[in-house]
């Protein structure tokens, strides 16, 4: 997989050997700031110690919050790669950018999965390459490669597909150049998304005879395969007999890990998000050798991951916390104070927040700073949004609630969610999960929330405008990570 370059010392040892601090600069630099900007792809926010977890999962991101300011109820506006990355660059939701699921009704007519990204909308790269800044961006998501669209103004765009290692080296070389410009520099690591590789950690070491393909369980025996001397599980690849993947098949209840399965995946998980951590480690010496680290860097997700609360594995297909409550760390000395920031906020003000901490003038930037900054004082609290548009498979091959699209509103510590004609409550707060409903015990909250939600989404949901022209290569990296598997013939009923 190339993931990522380290052994169970470098893995485990990595907090001891961090020695970091992002600089100790007081003041800002005289010339504009440096920009890393970091998604941690598929990290939901209890994978992480800021989020909660009671495991050493992300010595480096803890550093970094440390250090900075951090968000811990940070909302992506949506539920997969493309809408998320479409509103971390465009400052926009995606009811506003337009990059979400296509309708099945489109895509039974030939159209590609996903709608585009609105041409008209300047993105944060444009922003920065006009202000004089050097751009690149360097991933491991095929979304994200040359010729996509949500890349759009970056001056250098290099995919090294599913390869963290390789997208850390290019990203050093990069930062460790002579050119004299600042930097906006924006990096996508994958290792967290599937298919999970299960990395030498003291939570997966009690895994290894279910982890042997000679030893494996019947529910996991026919997706594992071991690579690079590691065990990876393909759990988003159809069946060996033609049947569905194991993450759709779970939903159906065709597939079965059980509680003690779901435990394994999990952890499986968390050793992902702690390789992923170490080469952010890689990245941040080299962010901080340079001199860099007096700038300005935000790390976050694009999305977390189901791990079979509401009978989901994978993510994409809901609104629920395990996929839209993500991580979120700024840290810029001189320019952020440190400290937590515990009200809801939505990763759509990620944009504006660059632009205003960097300075960044022009008419790009301007017309991406129409939500206010993170930072911002003096802004009221305000409800936060998240919507994931019906997924044309799952509508089409599990039919009920995947039929639908799904909103999600969050108010302070209340979280209505809507599917069709059902409305939901939970208290985040006490139920991060959102596995408690209490809307019916707390009726008035319910319309409260809707009339608030009515406000916010748009008139209609309609999704029959343009056509999308998603690259050939966009296609293929759907397809390749599992989202593309276009649907032979109209949806099942509810």
């Amino acid at each position: 997989m190339g993931r990522a370059n380290l052994g169970i010392s470098g893995a485990l040892g990595i907090a001891g050997a961090l020695g970091l601090g992002l600089g100790c600069t007081p003041t800002p630099p005289p010339r504009p700031p440096d920009v890393l900007l970091v998604v941690l792809d598929t990290v939901r926010a209890d994978a992480l110690p800021i989020g909660g977890n009671p495991r050493n999962t992300a010595p480096q991101v803890q550093a970094i919050a440390d250090a900075g300011r951090v968000f811990t109820q940070a909302v992506a506006p949506g539920c997969w790669t493309w809408p998320v990355h479409a509103s971390l660059f465009t400052g926009q939701d995606p009811w506003v950018h337009g990059a979400h699921h296509a309708a099945l009704d489109d895509v039974l007519a030939g159209a590609p999965i996903a709608t585009s990204l609105d041409r008209s909308l300047p993105t944060l790269a444009e922003a920065f390459t006009a202000a004089g800044y050097r751009t690149a961006s360097i991933s491991a998501n095929g979304l994200l490669g040359p010729g996509s669209e949500l890349v759009r103004g970056f001056a250098k765009a290099e995919l090294y597909d599913d390869d963290d290692d390789r997208v850390v080296q290019r990203a050093q070389q990069l930062l460790s150049d002579d050119d004299p410009r600042p930097v906006f520099i924006f990096v996508n690591l994958l290792g967290s998304h599937l298919p999970y590789e299960a990395w030498p950690t003291a939570w997966t070491a009690p895994h290894a005879a279910a982890l042997h393909p000679d030893t494996a369980p019947d529910w996991l025996g026919p997706w594992l395969s071991v690579e690079s001397g590691r065990p990876h599980l393909r759990l988003n690849r159809p069946a060996p007999d033609g049947g569905p993947a194991p993450v759709r098949a779970f939903s159906a209840g065709q597939w079965a890990p059980g509680p003690e399965g779901l435990a394994l995946l999990k952890d499986v998980y968390e050793s992902e998000v702690l390789a992923t951590d170490a080469l952010l480690h890689r990245l941040m010496q080299t962010w901080n050798a340079t001199g860099r680290g007096a700038g300005i860097t935000l790390v976050t997700s694009d999305h977390g991951e189901h791990f079979g609360e509401q009978d989901m594995l994978d993510h994409g297909h809901g609104v629920w916390g395990a996929v839209t409550h993500v991580p979120l760390v700024i840290a810029a000395p001189g320019r952020v104070v440190p400290g937590t920031d515990d009200q809801p906020v939505s990763l759509s003000r990620v944009a504006p927040t660059l632009i205003s901490l960097a300075g960044i003038e022009g008419a790009a930037a301007t017309a991406i700073l129409t939500q206010p900054s993170l930072l911002a004082e003096d802004v009221p609290a305000a409800p936060v949004v998240s919507a994931c548009w019906a997924d044309p498979v799952w509508a089409q091959q599990l039919g009920g609630r995947f039929v639908h699209d799904q909103w999600m509103l969050r108010d302070g510590p209340l979280a209505l969610v809507d599917i069709g004609d059902n409305s939901l409550l939970f208290n985040v707060l006490d139920d991060p999960m959102m596995l408690k409903d209490l809307s019916s015990a707390q009726p008035d909250a319910v319309r409260r929330l809707r009339a608030l939600l009515a406000q916010q989404r748009p008139p209609t949901t309609d999704r029959t405008g343009e056509r999308p022209t998603l690259s050939p290569g966009t296609i293929e990296a759907m397809q390749q990570l599992g989202y593309l598997d276009p649907p032979p013939g109209p949806p099942r009923g509810d």
